[in-house]
């Protein structure tokens, strides 16, 4: 068919398909790989770049997580058309204007931790902090919770 094409790709890792962490330990390391991939993504230059699409299923391991699954990746901030939406995506998830930002990326991490069986205190203060959209990718992964 001309005019298109197709990609193959290997997958690397392996998803936790159980949809649940073993341990506080094991959510800790995926969402502090999901917020240092975002922070990169959203360095990117001349426009920030948004992954869409931050959640558990989108985390592989191989031995350590690293997040995947870059097919909804947009410009930053990207319209989202009225129709469109995603699973784990809620009335928080855009901004007042419908956009997906890099906030909403930080914000579906944050969603992403609320998920975790056996939360903390220290895990339900942390995602409340990234749900707030006032704190980047790149801080959030510095932040003393990882200490």
């Amino acid at each position: 068919m001309e005019g298109s094409f197709q990609v193959r790709m290997t997958r690397l890792g392996y998803p936790r398909t159980s949809g649940s962490m073993s341990s506080e330990q094991e959510m800790k390391m995926a969402v502090k790989a999901c917020l240092t991939a975002c922070a990169h993504l959203h360095a990117a230059k001349p426009l920030p770049t948004c992954h869409c699409d931050v959640r558990l299923a989108n985390v592989l391991w191989d031995p350590q997580p690293f997040l995947a699954d870059l097919e909804l990746v947009h410009f930053s901030p990207w319209q989202v058309p009225l129709v469109f939406s995603l699973q784990d995506w809620d009335e928080g998830t855009l901004g007042d204007k419908g956009q997906y930002t890099p906030e909403s990326d930080v914000y579906q991490i944050g969603v992403m931790l609320l998920k975790f069986q056996c939360l903390s205190a220290a895990n339900m203060a942390f995602a409340d902090k990234l749900m707030s959209k006032s704190i980047s990718a790149a801080d959030a992964a510095q932040d003393s919770y990882f200490l």
